[in-house]
């Protein structure tokens, strides 16, 4: 499905079988069901929340918590599935001892929708947690990488020590999403001249092209100091260490704590 919009509908955690999916309930469509997750502006000032950062697709991914299944739901409420059904390294997904399937699997057909139509036609789709987590990790493994940085649990421990060894270690999978996007051209007509937009397969490919978009863009991702966090965010001054005001007051009770322990930290 190449579009150069993305929709989100009211989304639930419902389990079938043992798997625990994310799936649209019975709430019709929002009247903002559908966005283009491209035309939202860059961030301009230092988010003051860590919540703030998640007003942009591709830094809401790359710093929610993949195995909290409350955090994947709060992601899709705010901007829809991934779309992990059009993506090739996903499209077969499956659960460990099944058969493949060829084509999109199962897993992402919602059987309460699957015969209806009309305006529920998009709620047929939904995504397993255990896929959306495993999606979600390497985006950020991606992300850290692409910035010549280490990535965070067991696959940093594999990752390439030299920085730019890491960066080409992301360019493999950046090209891999940015080759099933393309820019289109649409002439509006009665003098309003033309818009230029992309074309995108998922919402999983535009965050990629997001990232891309701030690389071309000389935009800098930065880990944020404080140890409990360590996510990834933009700096909005050369000086900034912290992705949040409560981050840096945070930070600095944690030192102030230490210190009254004698523990240099």
């Amino acid at each position: 499905m190449k579009a150069m919009s993305w929709w989100r509908l009211k989304y639930a955690l419902i389990e079938e079988d043992g798997v625990l999916y994310v799936a649209a309930t019975e709430e019709p469509y929002l009247p903002n069901c559908w966005y283009q997750p491209l035309d939202l502006p860059p961030p301009k000032r230092q988010s003051k929340r860590p919540e703030g950062w998640q007003n942009w697709p591709h830094l809401h991914l790359a710093r929610l918590d993949p195995d909290s299944p409350e955090d994947i739901l709060a992601f899709a409420n705010r901007w829809g599935l991934l779309g992990l059904w059009d993506v090739k390294s996903y499209r077969g997904w499956h659960l460990i001892g099944e058969p493949p399937e060829e084509g999109i699997s199962r897993h992402y057909l919602n059987p309460a929708f699957d015969r209806r139509r009309g305006p529920w036609n998009l709620h047929r789709w939904r995504e397993p947690v255990p896929a959306f987590a495993e999606a979600a990790e390497d985006f950020q493994d991606f992300v850290f990488l692409a910035q010549g940085k280490k990535p965070r649990g067991l696959s940093g421990r594999h990752a390439p020590k030299n920085p730019d060894d890491r960066k080409s270690a992301a360019q493999g999978l950046l090209n891999y999403y940015l080759a099933e996007c393309f820019p289109v051209a649409r002439y509006l007509g009665d003098g309003r001249g033309w818009k230029t937009h992309w074309q995108v397969p998922s919402l999983l490919h535009a965050c990629y092209l997001l990232v891309w978009l701030d690389i071309t863009g000389l935009r800098e991702y930065r880990i944020c100091a404080h140890r409990t966090c360590r996510r990834i965010f933009v700096p909005t001054r050369p000086n900034v260490r912290y992705c949040s005001d409560a981050c840096h007051e945070n930070a600095k009770r944690l030192r102030f704590y230490y210190r009254g322990r004698g523990e240099g930290r």
